[in-house]
């Protein structure tokens, strides 16, 4: 069993953040029980050099060198995996270490995703490996990778997840590909070198609710879905739980995941790598990333992207949706002084639904995360509006500063 979880068909990774909780790695819901498993993943907390060499030596079955031993040599982002760390594979398999960052910005109501474009393959997420002599933590290390690979200096990061599934991208079962992807949110200026803007949408285009903003192929994916579960109960109940009614918006991880074992995404199509017949509806494919065959290029439900990024970036919104309820991140995306509509409409555009506007004002002004700047918008049509600025002092107040999104 993967640390991220099984996709296939008898099982639902619970979503990543809000109501459903931060289970952690292994954590199934299966046929209505809680199934727990102790892969030990590697720990994204691990943030010195030092402890980052002890677990790469802890897998080889090697002792960590002594201080006296001088650094060790090469990257280190690859590692033999031995047969008793309770990882799975057998002697010389080995282990490679990435960093994945999702760079989440709005603009003119859409929330955006930073790719970048390499040539052959889908658009994929700024990502690279961890240089463990010289990278001290895994933020620096991120960081790093952001500035050489898009030219953009980010402020507010966070560590998201750990991805490993089997097939993830290695060539070969013999390496496992393990993944560390952090969160970024910045307002959306012009990167540099290959990378550009995407909207999320486009990825996820089921996932905005928004009144004129509806999936054109709604009604062709109710279909697909429908003729996908048949009869069959559990998958039945999978999509009620998933798409409802009621509608979740934090369960964005989950719908992405039931898609893919459905077979209804470009990621979730084809055979395994290696020729063998035990991909079934797991969607155990070739290299994601690669050259779709059979004219799949153009199959599934929305932009497909490299790898397995595209389920990295549900797993992204999952977590700004569920966090809108809790923590003021809303405000890493605005500019230092807006207007409340310019709130309302970043909520919206996160949170893929329409909210009411007199509410919503109500909810904010009493919630003490914003106040007066005393100042009004100038060089509009219209009567001016008056400009607002987030409080940090809110923090210190309340125990869950969020907006209160309601979803259910």
């Amino acid at each position: 069993m993967q640390d991220t979880g099984n996709r296939g068909d008898d099982a639902r990774t619970v979503g990543a953040d809000g109501g459903h909780g931060e289970l952690g790695h292994g954590e199934l819901l299966d046929g209505g029980g809680w199934l727990k498993q102790s892969p030990h993943p590697i720990q994204p907390g691990d943030r010195h050099r030092s402890q980052l060499t002890e677990f790469l030596h802890r897998q080889s079955g090697r002792e960590a060198p002594c201080a006296g031993d001088g650094p060790a040599k090469g990257r280190g982002t690859v590692t033999p995996m031995g047969t008793n760390d309770g990882m799975h594979g057998g002697h010389g398999d080995l282990v490679a270490m990435t960093l994945d960052a999702v760079i989440v910005a709005i603009s003119a109501g859409r929330p955006r995703l930073l790719v970048v474009d390499r040539e052959g393959q889908r658009p994929a997420l700024p990502s690279g490996p961890l240089d463990a002599d010289e990278d001290a933590t895994l933020e620096l290390a991120m960081r790093r990778l952001i500035r050489t690979q898009t030219g953009l200096e980010v402020g507010y990061v966070e560590q998201l997840y750990t991805f490993g599934d089997r097939d993830r991208g290695a060539t070969s079962r013999e390496q496992r590909d393990i993944s560390v992807a952090y969160l970024a949110l910045v307002r959306e200026t012009e990167p540099a070198l290959d990378a550009r803007w995407i909207d999320v949408y486009e990825l996820l285009p089921w996932e905005d609710r928004r009144v004129g903003h509806e999936f054109e192929q709604g009604a062709q994916l109710q279909a697909s879905l429908g003729t996908w579960a048949g009869r069959d109960a559990h998958r039945l109940d999978r999509i009620a739980m998933t798409f409802g009614p009621p509608w979740d918006g934090i369960r964005v991880l989950d719908r992405y995941e039931l898609l893919y074992g459905a077979g209804l995404v470009a990621e979730g199509l084809a055979t395994p790598t290696d020729g063998t017949e035990d991909a079934d509806t797991t969607g155990d494919a070739y290299p994601m990333g690669t050259t779709d065959p059979a004219g799949a290029a153009n199959a599934g439900f929305g932009q497909p992207m490299a790898l397995d990024h595209r389920r990295i970036a549900a797993t992204a919104l999952g977590r700004i949706r569920g966090k809108l309820t809790y923590r003021p991140v809303v405000f890493e995306l605005l500019p230092e002084t807006f207007r409340l509509l310019d709130l309302q409409r970043t909520v919206e555009a996160l949170a893929g639904i329409e909210l009411h506007k007199q509410n919503f004002r109500r909810l904010v002004e009493r919630s003490g995360l914003v106040e007066g700047t005393g100042e009004r918008t100038t060089g509009t049509a219209g009567r001016p509006a008056e400009l607002f600025r987030y409080r940090p002092s809110v923090q210190l107040e309340r125990p869950r500063p969020g907006v209160g999104v309601p979803y259910r």
